[in-house]
């Protein structure tokens, strides 16, 4: 994929033409077709010699340069035995996303919860680029899932308002922003996304840990212990590098490496089944309180 920005120079006042500007973001480069994101530009021509359709951007026809493709062919062969590692098998599609439950995000916050002997773990929604596809996954289709170097911390002692505090502003987005998904914890909300927007007036309703222990009540908006804390398991993007309310005053208690690798290090010793299902530990109730 591609981005590309065209800016129009207006010679007599010296400036460019904001109302003119034109942004291209995550283009596909396709050989054979373009898209409707790149239509601005792009042309599909038919080879002369071969009757083939290949695609052209501004005249230049997408073609493979030999020189990168045999240094990929040869890089290729180095990583395979690390790519191509068996950590576990899908039984279906597992499936990620940005504001609801999905089975990736459990399996990861459950794997990451595990591991740390946390109370909670918690994973940015936006952290999590690809789907897994049905059928053995490795090493490499897992790395496209965390592609990033993020490690594995735990904070303690989290208070109880710090922990609601995530949680409120993890409700409230419709897709806006992304939202922390967690293990350890089940949680009832309400809200209405059907502008697009972030939902200001979601409640939460109730949050109780996974042996019942009542966090919050939203119908009477009580925390039945205040004084209450965590031991919570994140990411260090999460609790160093951005804005989320919540983490960023909670000490560090531990330093457990990349989280990936830890986690690959555990589907490598005992290799799972990932399944499609998930629990209802993040649920949205549409009728207020139950």
């Amino acid at each position: 994929m591609f981005g590309r920005i065209d800016l129009v120079f207006d010679r007599k006042r010296a400036a460019v033409v904001p109302s003119k500007l034109r942004t291209y973001a995550g283009v596909h480069m396709f050989y054979d077709h373009c898209t409707q994101s790149n239509k601005a530009f792009c042309t599909v021509e038919v080879d002369n010699e071969s009757g083939e359709a290949r695609v052209a951007y501004e005249g230049v026809i997408v073609d493979d340069n030999q020189a990168i493709s045999t240094l990929i062919k040869q890089a290729r062969t180095e990583v395979d035995p690390l790519a191509k590692r068996k950590l576990g098998h899908a039984t279906g599609v597992i499936k990620r996303d940005r504001t609801r439950e999905s089975a990736l995000a459990n399996e990861l916050t459950d794997v990451l919860r595990k591991l740390s002997n946390a109370e909670i773990a918690m994973l940015n929604t936006g952290g999590i680029r690809s789907n897994l596809a049905e059928g053995d996954v490795t090493y490499e289709e897992f790395f496209n899932v965390l592609p990033f170097n993020n490690r594995a911390v735990v904070l303690h002692p989290m208070p109880i308002s710090n922990l609601l505090a995530i949680l409120r502003r993890s409700i409230k987005t419709c897709g806006s922003y992304g939202a922390i998904m967690q293990s350890g914890l089940k949680i009832r909300f309400s809200r209405d996304c059907k502008s697009g927007e972030p939902d200001r007036d979601a409640q939460l309703l109730r949050v109780e840990t996974l042996d019942g222990e009542l966090i919050f009540d939203g119908e009477k908006n009580h925390i039945p212990n205040s004084k209450r804390t965590f031991r919570v398991a994140t990411l260090d993007y999460l609790a160093f590098g951005t804005s989320w309310e919540g983490f960023s005053d909670v000490p560090l208690l531990e330093d457990l490496g990349i989280s990936r690798e830890l986690m690959v290090e555990k589907y490598l010793e005992s290799p799972v089944n990932f399944s499609p299902k998930v629990d209802g530990r993040w649920k949205e109730i549409r009728d207020s309180f139950y």
